[in-house]
């Protein structure tokens, strides 16, 4: 809440919390002129990155801006733990994990990069290319691309590189291991394995299942 004085007259008014820029707050009666200032958000480099809570996930969204459709999925109920993860791909270049739902056996996450080598920070959705199953007993893999990706996340911090598990279903005996590296920022799928026949059998070694060739994007059997 703001006061300024107008005319002999003391005046409140409210702002938003998220302004950021400086406000000038201009009142003219006759003659008399009065402004007042209102101090920005704490910028991103403030902000922590470590063990992120749930106030610090919404602090966070002001910075990065992800949709209601995510916030609102997310209904994890340890207030310690706010969904947000920072891995660092180099110097003030992070790739931001942000966890929209939990979900029955895995969730999906959206993905940020934020740029905090300038004198304000840059942040923007990345987009990935994802293999979904298709068809009619869901043997086909269809390409796609997409700023939610399902599946359990892992991030090697030494080679910078993403994996992500995606289960078909529970058990895990079928789904997609996609890998992306981070070159330039920009997301890129380098490896892909997948088992679409779901027989109870290949669950907790994705690893060893069939490589897709992503030049041809050609599906290997089951």
């Amino acid at each position: 809440m703001l006061s300024v004085l107008v005319s002999d007259r003391d005046y409140e008014v409210t702002l938003p919390s998220s302004l950021r820029t400086l406000v000038l707050i201009c009142f003219v009666s006759g003659s008399n002129l009065a402004w007042a200032d209102m101090k920005p958000s704490p910028p991103a480099a403030a902000l922590s990155k470590q063990s992120v809570t749930r106030d610090g996930r919404k602090a966070w969204r002001e910075v990065l801006g992800w949709p209601a459709s995510c916030e609102e999925g997310y209904d994890y109920p340890d207030a310690t733990l706010g969904g947000v993860a920072f891995h660092a791909l180099g110097d003030d270049l992070y790739l931001v994990e942000v966890v929209c739902t939990l979900g029955a056996y895995q969730g999906y996450q959206r993905y940020y990069l934020l740029d905090e080598s300038g004198s304000q920070p840059i942040a923007r959705a990345l987009t990935f290319v994802t293999y979904e199953a298709s068809g009619k007993q869901g043997q086909l893999l269809k390409r796609v691309q997409t700023e939610e990706l399902w599946g359990s996340p892992q991030f090697d911090a030494n080679t910078k590189r993403l994996s992500v598990m995606n289960k078909f279903r529970g058990s895990g005996d079928c789904g997609t291991l996609a890998v992306y590296s981070f070159a330039g920022g920009e997301p890129q799928l380098k490896a892909l394995r997948a088992k679409t026949t779901c027989d109870g059998r290949g669950a907790g070694t994705p690893e060893r299942w069939p490589r897709v060739n992503l030049s041809t994007q050609r599906q290997p059997g089951g």
